[in-house]
C-alpha cells in the first residue's frame, strides 16, 4: 500500500489519484456497465465483482501463481476481520450487510442460529423463519438435485480437487442436508442464492442480486 501511494505521488503528485474516467471505462469495456465495483450500481441493486466467475477464475490463477494453492487463504488476516468468534465460521460481507439491514428492518432477529443435531449454523432466524444465504459460486449456483446432470457435475468438481473440491461437496451434502432436515421437521425454511440473478423465487428459493429484494420478500412473507 506505501509503495502504490508513493508510485502515485512521483507519478501525479497525489497519493490518492485515481484515474477514474480509465476505470469507468474498462468497467463499461469489460462488464457492460461503468461502476463495476461500486457497492450499488445504476439500476439500484447490490452487486459485487466477486459474483463474476471470471473475476473469481482469475483469483484462483493468482493464487496459483503466488502460492500454488487454488485455496490459500490468509487465516492470521481474516480472523481480525471476518471471523465468527462464535461459530467459528467465516462470514461474507453481504452477509453482515443482511444482517444490518434485517436489525432495522424487523424485531426478533438472531445471527448464526444453531441446529447441534445436524451439527449445523443457520445464517438467520426470524421468528419461525430461518434462512439461508448462499453465495452463487460457493454453492454451484442452485440447489443440487440429484439427476444425472448433476451427478455429473459435482464428479466434475471433486476431479478438479481443492476449493473446487469443498464447493461440490457444500453443494451436494451440507446444503441438501439442511434442506431435508427442515422438510422433515416441518421448519420453516428460506434459501437465498445471492448472485447475477433476476429475482425469482420456486420452492421457498429465492434468487437476487440485491438486498432490497431480499427485504421486501421478506416484509410480504412474515
Amino acid at each position: 500500500m506505501q509503495k502504490n501511494k508513493e508510485t502515485k505521488l512521483k507519478n501525479y503528485g497525489d497519493e490518492n489519484y485515481n484515474n477514474i474516467e480509465k476505470h469507468k471505462q474498462t468497467c463499461l469495456e469489460k462488464y457492460g456497465f461503468t461502476n463495476y465495483t461500486t457497492k450499488r450500481v445504476h439500476d439500484g441493486t447490490y452487486r459485487s465483482p466477486f459474483l463474476d466467475r471470471r473475476v473469481v477464475e482469475k483469483g484462483f490463477k493468482t493464487k496459483m501463481e503466488r502460492y500454488n494453492d487454488i485455496g490459500y487463504n490468509n487465516f492470521e488476516k481474516a480472523l481480525k476481520t471476518s471471523w465468527h468468534r462464535k461459530t467459528g465460521r467465516m462470514e461474507s460481507k453481504t452477509e453482515l450487510k443482511l444482517y444490518k439491514e434485517l436489525k432495522n428492518n424487523f424485531t426478533d432477529v438472531v445471527h448464526q442460529y444453531n441446529i447441534p443435531c445436524i451439527r449445523s449454523w443457520f445464517d438467520f432466524r426470524i421468528d419461525n423463519l430461518l434462512i439461508e444465504l448462499n453465495g452463487s459460486f460457493w454453492h454451484n449456483y442452485r440447489p443440487f438435485k440429484n439427476t444425472e446432470e448433476n451427478i455429473k457435475e459435482y464428479n466434475t468438481l471433486i476431479d478438479k480437487g481443492g476449493l473446487y473440491k469443498t464447493i461440490a461437496n457444500t453443494w451436494r451434502y451440507k446444503d441438501v442436508q439442511k434442506l431435508n432436515y427442515c422438510k422433515e421437521n416441518n421448519i420453516k425454511l428460506l434459501v437465498i442464492y445471492f448472485g447475477n440473478y433476476n429475482f425469482k423465487v420456486e420452492d421457498n428459493i429465492l434468487y437476487t442480486n440485491s438486498l432490497d429484494e431480499i427485504i421486501s420478500y421478506l416484509k410480504s412473507v412474515l
